[in-house]
């Protein structure tokens, strides 16, 4: 998706790794890229979790267990 190409390009990944800590998150180390991930999500009109999760090309990608 040419939007999260730009977005990596201009270092959104590092600035959530520097600045998103979740707590209790299933993403563990990974906040960073599972941010990533549902921002793309919300880009192509995903409205919940749920929906990112049916987005996911594979299960170890969904946010939710």
């Amino acid at each position: 998706m040419p939007l999260l190409r730009v977005a990596e390009r201009d270092g959104l990944p590092r600035l959530l790794a520097d600045h998103l800590h979740l707590r209790n998150n299933h993403a563990g180390a990974h906040a960073d890229a599972t941010a990533m991930r549902l921002t793309g999500a919300v880009c192509v009109g995903a409205d919940s979790i749920d929906d990112a999760d049916r987005l996911a090309p594979a299960p170890w990608l969904r946010a939710t267990s």
